[in-house]
C-alpha cells in the first residue's frame, strides 16, 4: 500500500505526550538537553519502545485510485465517483472499543485513543484482528487548482497497530476518512470534498 505522513500517535495519559510530538518534529526545544530528559520518563519510553504488550499505534493512509483532474483553475469544480474494495482488518473492531459509529472520520477515533488511559481493549483487537474485505464506494467533489495539476491520488485513513512484532493495517473506508494528495505526496491544493450520496 502507498502511504504517506505515517505518525505515531502517543496517549494523553503518559503524561508527556508533547515531549514525543517535539521527538517527531523536533520544536519547542530550548536547550539541547531538554528533549532527553524529557524522554528520561519511563512511561514515555515505553510508549516509544516495541515492548511486549505494549500496542502501538500509527497514524497513515493508503491509496484507493488515482483520479485525472479535468477541472482548470481554483474556480472550477466537478464530480468524480470511486469503487473497488480494500483487503484489510476490519476498522470498525478498532472503532467499538471507543463507541464510534462506522461514519465517524478517523481524526476523531485518533483523538479518542489519545485520550484513552486503558487500552486492554484496543490489544485485543490487534490481537484478534484477521484481514477480510473492505468494500468502499465514494462520491466526492473535486476543485481545481490553478498549479497545473492534473491528477490526484484518492486516500484513506489507516489506523496501523503494532504488537510484539506484528503489524495490522486497519483502513478506515467511510468518506469522512477519504481524501486526496498530489502524485508526490502532497495536499491536493484544490479542493476535495466527500458527497453524500442520495439513495435511489
Amino acid at each position: 500500500m502507498f502511504r504517506t505522513e505515517e505518525t505515531l500517535i502517543l496517549p494523553e495519559s503518559l503524561g508527556l505526550q508533547q515531549a514525543g510530538i517535539m521527538r517527531a518534529f523536533g520544536v519547542g526545544i530550548t536547550t539541547p538537553g531538554q528533549l532527553d530528559q524529557m524522554l528520561a520518563d519511563p512511561d514515555l519510553a515505553n510508549a516509544l519502545e516495541d515492548t511486549p504488550d505494549n500496542v502501538q499505534i500509527y497514524r497513515g493512509r493508503t491509496i484507493a485510485k488515482r483520479f485525472g483532474v479535468a477541472v482548470q483553475g481554483s474556480g472550477a469544480r466537478a464530480r468524480g465517483r470511486i469503487t473497488g474494495a480494500f483487503i484489510t482488518y476490519d476498522y470498525t473492531a478498532a472503532y467499538q472499543v471507543y463507541n464510534l459509529p462506522r461514519s465517524t472520520a478517523a481524526k476523531y477515533w485518533f483523538i479518542t485513543y489519545s485520550r484513552s488511559s486503558n487500552n486492554s481493549e484496543l490489544r485485543k483487537v490487534a490481537e484478534n484482528s484477521v484481514t477480510g474485505r473492505v468494500n468502499y464506494d465514494l462520491s466526492f467533489e473535486l476543485q481545481g487548482n490553478d498549479r497545473g495539476i492534473t491528477s490526484v491520488y484518492i486516500f484513506y485513513e489507516v489506523i496501523r497497530m503494532k504488537l510484539n512484532g506484528t503489524t495490522k493495517d486497519f483502513v478506515v473506508a467511510n468518506p469522512q476518512s477519504s481524501g486526496a494528495v498530489t502524485p508526490d505526496g502532497a495536499p491536493y491544493p484544490g479542493g476535495f470534498t466527500p458527497v453524500e450520496q442520495v439513495p435511489g
